[in-house]
């Protein structure tokens, strides 16, 4: 029987290194592949951040220019400029006739009370006329002189009027006094409550006295209002 040895140049390879060699291989290409892998996911997170960086930037950019947007807005001058409004009581004061302001002239009428007043004319010394008017009337203090206001009113109220106690003259002249009717003692001529009394549209015509320093005059105004009133219904007249 012959026994056939194997051939010397012929070994058979062992099974491990069929697997190390396999394994040689592998370990590489598995290194490989997680350096790969690490370096797209370190790519990923390094484009993340960037992104992230990115849209961080334009926000604080937005926020910025809002900022300046609005500081801008406020900061800009306004292209309307307004005017302030005149003042209601300045304006209605001085277009308001009859007023100290805005005296009436002579001759104009007014309503005053219950009654539509003009007053008619105003004599600033008339003493001679008054003195002659009643032989108990005195003569003025050295200096005063007696004033004669001239007074028309048709009445508007209702029952009857009595111009003569209705209604009451005054004058304020340039030492700021005010003189009025009833503190005159004289007896005018054609005074007025020597005029009777009258219903709704009946009209009378009389004097009323002043009395007052002949200094005073000249520049001063003429007041008439109601007698017994507590409201502020004086109407004025120039003097002339």
């Amino acid at each position: 029987m012959t026994t056939t040895s194997p051939s010397p140049d012929a070994p058979s390879e062992p099974t491990s290194r069929s697997w190390f060699s396999k394994k040689r291989v592998l370990v590489p290409l598995a290194f490989v592949a997680g350096l790969v892998v690490g370096v797209a996911a370190g790519g990923t997170e390094s484009d993340d951040a960037d992104a992230a960086g990115d849209l961080t930037t334009t926000s604080e950019i937005a926020e910025s220019t809002s900022t300046e947007d609005d500081l801008a807005d406020d900061t800009a001058p306004s292209s309307t400029t307004e005017k302030p409004a005149p003042s209601t009581s300045t304006t209605a004061a001085s277009a308001e006739r009859g007023s100290r302001g805005t005296p009436l002239a002579i001759g104009e009428t007014a309503p005053v009370g219950d009654y539509e007043v003009t007053v008619v004319g105003f004599t600033s010394d008339a003493t001679a006329q008054v003195l002659e008017a009643n032989q108990f009337n005195d003569p003025p203090a050295d200096g005063e002189v007696y004033a004669l206001v001239r007074v028309r009113a048709t009445y508007g109220g209702d029952g009857e009027g009595f111009a003569g106690m209705d209604l009451s003259v005054g004058y304020i002249g340039n030492d700021g006094r005010i003189y009025v009717d009833h503190d005159c003692m004289a007896v005018e001529p054609d005074q007025l409550m020597d005029q009777p009394s009258v219903v709704a549209g009946g009209t009378v015509e009389g004097n009323l006295c002043l009395r007052m320093p002949a200094s005073v005059l000249g520049s001063g105004a003429i007041f008439v209002e109601p007698l017994f009133s507590f409201d502020d219904e004086r109407v004025w007249w120039a003097e002339s």
